[in-house]
């Protein structure tokens, strides 16, 4: 969930990303005595800024979509969403349509809710129907990553089974040994052709919005439970050094196993919602930048190494229950 301001467009405190799925109306600095609601007993004052005011506009649209169509899912009402969102702040650079012709922007995500579509949308939805899953897997690669921004590439071909999957959610997972994730630079690109941020590499420690968090190390552990053979982040601590970096993490607590969040090994988890409708099965590239210098890097404890990475996407069936498809594309050449 992203904000905007009185203009529509990005609000500084809004975190960008490439799982963003939509934005609202969430105010901006510029205009925090100027943001005006009702307030109880009739009258009306500031309602200040924040995600937190854009989150309950969305709700409040949910809300609309599950009474003019009650059997829509969690996941027909992020469709639906993510097709009748509008572009907002249209000459923002960020902007990018995937290969099932949907635009996307980090900043944005599908765009400015739209209540009227949106609900107008939930009357004759289809519906998704079962969720569907595939998966690929690198095995061992034990790969040393270069340094001064020289890209590592590594591809894995997704197949699908018996049916074809229209991508909804797609999960990187990475078993990667790296003391400082913020030199790094993480991007994916679809077989479509779309191109995702996962991680954007160093960021000034000044730009607006971001809340800096020091690098989870040994000497920074303040986890309760420390070196239990159990990994506890992200579910209790921020930090779980020892138990969660190289080692095999559990399913969360509470989670049946059948779940399946993820390889059996992995220390880095992201995601993005940019290949929406785009077809799963092709080459997904992968690229890795570490964007410090020599001497910082060698500064760093320990080797820098992906050990492997997986890929799961979770869809859909293609039409009729998701706008139409192209083809699966030609695998794009790898982004410079």
């Amino acid at each position: 969930m992203g904000a905007v301001g009185k203009q529509g467009r990005h609000s500084s405190y809004s975190t960008a990303g490439a799982s963003l799925l939509v934005c609202a109306p969430g105010g901006d600095n510029e205009y925090s005595s100027g943001h005006w609601v009702a307030q109880p007993g009739g009258q009306c004052g500031n309602a200040g800024v924040g995600t937190s005011y854009a989150a309950p506009v969305v709700s409040g649209v949910v809300a609309l979509m599950l009474q003019a169509n009650a059997s829509l899912t969690w996941r027909d009402v992020q469709g639906i969403l993510a097709t009748t969102s509008q572009k907002t702040d249209p000459d923002d650079e960020s902007w990018a349509t995937n290969g099932a012709g949907l635009h996307h922007s980090g900043k944005y995500g599908f765009g400015l809710v739209d209540a009227h579509a949106a609900v107008t949308a939930a009357l004759s939805w289809p519906g998704y129907g079962e969720e569907l899953k595939v998966t690929a897997e690198s095995g061992v690669l034990d790969a040393a990553l270069p340094v001064n921004g020289t890209a590592f590439n590594t591809t894995l071909l997704l197949v699908d089974g018996a049916v074809p999957v229209a991508t909804e959610h797609v999960y990187v997972y990475l078993d990667l040994n790296h003391s400082s994730r913020g030199d790094l630079q993480i991007e994916l690109t679809s077989p479509g052709g779309m191109h995702s941020v996962l991680v954007p590499g160093p960021r000034p420690a000044d730009a607006p919005g971001l809340r800096q968090f020091g690098t989870c190390t040994a000497e920074t552990d303040q986890c309760d439970w420390p070196n239990d053979n159990v990994c506890d982040t992200p579910t209790y601590c921020m930090c779980d050094y020892n138990d969660c970096v190289g080692q095999a993490t559990p399913p969360f607590v509470g989670w049946p196993l059948e779940f399946e969040f993820g390889p059996t090994t992995w220390t880095w988890t992201m995601t993005s919602v940019r290949s929406w409708d785009e077809r799963a099965a092709g080459t997904w590239h992968l690229s890795i930048k570490d964007l410090r210098n020599d001497a910082h890097v060698a500064a760093l404890p320990g080797a820098k190494v992906l050990k492997s990475w997986a890929l799961f996407v979770y869809g859909h069936l293609p039409p009729p229950q998701s706008p139409s498809l192209p083809p699966p594309s030609v695998p794009p050449s790898p982004p410079p």
